[in-house]
Formats: C-alpha cells, sequence, structure tokens
C-alpha cells in the first residue's frame, strides 16, 4: 500500500471511489424528501472540487493498492480563518479498518501545519447515521465545534410522535408566519444560525410552489419574535394529495429567551 500526490490522469478513479462511498450513503433512508443529499460523483464533479482546493500537488492524497486508488483525502487551506479544512476523506470499504483512512488524515494534518494553519475542520456537514465515519473522526481527535450550533441528522416516525402543546411562560405567545415576515425570520435566523438574507429565504423558500406559511412559526415576547420554526411537506403529486416526507427546517431561539420551553 502507498499513499502519494495526487496526478490529473487519477481524476477519473478518484471520482469512482467517492461515488461509490456515495452509493453506499444513499443506502440509508433518505432525510430529504426533495433533494439528493449524496448524488452520483463523475469526473467533472471532481475535478471542479480539485479546481477550488488549490495547490493539487500538495493538498491531495491518493492510496494505491498496486495500480488501483482505495482512498482519498484532500485538504485545503483558509488561512484568513487560521484553519484548513478536510475536503473529503474516504477509503473504499474491502480497505478499511487497515488504517489507510489514519494515514491518510495524517497527511492531512501536516500539509494544513505546514500551511500555518491553527486547526483543521470537515469542510462538509458529517451524516450522524454514517457512524464508521464518527467515530473514526472523533478516534482521531476531532470534536465538535459549537455544539449549539451543530447540525445533527435525526429521524422521527411520526405514526408514533404524540403531540405536547407547548406551555410557554407568561408574556410569550406561538404565532403563525404572515406574508411581510421574511425580514423579522431572517433577523432571527441570522443570529441563532448565522448571516442570511431576505433575498435567500425568498429565494430558498417562500418563493417555492410548496411554501406554506401555515407551516412556519414564531415565539413572540412582548410583540417581538424571538424565536422561529419552519416545516416543508412534500408532495408525490401536484395536487398535494400523497405527501412522501417533511422536514422541520430551522428551530431557533434567541440566546437570552432559551431554556424556557
Amino acid at each position: 500500500m502507498r499513499i502519494t500526490g495526487y496526478r490529473p490522469e487519477q481524476t477519473a478513479d478518484v471520482a469512482r471511489l467517492l461515488d461509490a462511498v456515495n452509493a453506499e450513503l444513499r443506502r440509508m433512508p433518505p432525510l430529504s424528501p426533495d433533494w439528493d443529499e449524496f448524488p452520483p460523483v463523475g469526473r467533472d464533479d471532481v475535478a471542479e472540487r480539485i479546481a477550488q482546493a488549490g495547490n493539487p500537488e500538495r493538498a491531495i492524497w491518493v492510496a494505491r493498492d498496486g495500480a488501483e486508488i482505495v482512498g482519498t483525502a484532500a485538504c485545503r487551506p483558509e488561512l484568513d480563518k487560521g484553519e484548513a479544512a478536510l475536503e473529503w476523506l474516504a477509503v473504499g470499504e474491502p480497505y478499511r479498518r487497515q488504517r489507510i483512512g489514519t494515514a491518510l488524515l495524517d497527511r492531512c494534518l501536516k500539509f494544513a501545519a505546514a500551511s500555518g494553519a491553527q486547526s483543521l475542520r470537515t469542510a462538509a456537514w458529517v451524516d450522524s447515521r454514517f457512524e464508521p465515519a464518527v467515530r473514526f473522526l472523533e478516534a482521531s481527535g476531532f470534536v465538535v465545534h459549537e455544539p449549539e450550533r451543530h447540525n445533527i441528522t435525526m429521524e422521527l416516525d411520526i405514526d408514533r410522535w404524540q403531540s405536547r402543546p407547548p406551555e410557554l411562560p407568561a408574556a410569550y405567545e406561538l404565532t403563525t408566519f404572515q406574508p411581510g415576515d421574511e425580514r423579522e425570520w431572517t433577523r432571527v435566523r441570522s443570529a441563532v444560525f448565522g448571516e442570511c438574507t431576505v433575498g435567500w429565504f425568498v429565494e430558498r423558500f417562500s418563493s417555492r410552489p410548496n411554501f406554506d406559511p401555515g407551516g412556519w412559526f414564531f415565539v413572540e415576547h412582548e410583540g417581538r419574535k424571538v424565536g422561529i420554526t419552519g416545516a416543508m411537506v412534500h408532495y408525490h403529486d401536484a395536487a398535494r394529495t400523497r405527501p412522501k416526507g417533511a422536514i422541520i427546517e430551522y428551530v431557533g431561539t434567541l440566546e437570552e429567551h432559551r431554556g424556557r420551553g
């Protein structure tokens, strides 16, 4: 087994490996009824990502068993943030538990340190349902940064769910989204999850044909909106008679109002 720097003629092989790993993830029950979480990966997709990664001869590695590429990792410096991003890390299923992933990660860490980065973070979200990846990262020393802001992948069986009516403290009330509330919704969303704009909300949610303001809510305190959430139901048909799934988009409360139910 050898680990070497990536060469452009290996792009198709790297794409095949990443696509094989995505195919594993696609076997999990889909979380989103509206988009493909782990789409097929082709040569052009990898070539585009590599072009954005900077200095591919040093930032991307492959693990080879003879001529076959069985693992790959990519690290992208983001020195304006004082850190580096783990762009991807993948090992083919038959070659796992042989410390290939550890060796690839070691290359990324050494590259990040030599680049002047203070830390290495995962560039994309890590799906918590894919336990091997979570266990590997935790065993390698990765920790959840800002747990209250971390994306956690979870699923609920609605058939078994029992509603618990909210018992809000005095001066709080639950209200429904009304036309024109986009600015207030994005104000709270920005404070809790990071900056966004009204245009982002309109493009992502309110301009879509399945946007129903009756499924979007605020918590108000003395008339001021301090919490948000939203749900989108997706259907198999335009008549909306056959639901295929639902997503809770955001649940967030301004910091000074947390812990009150």
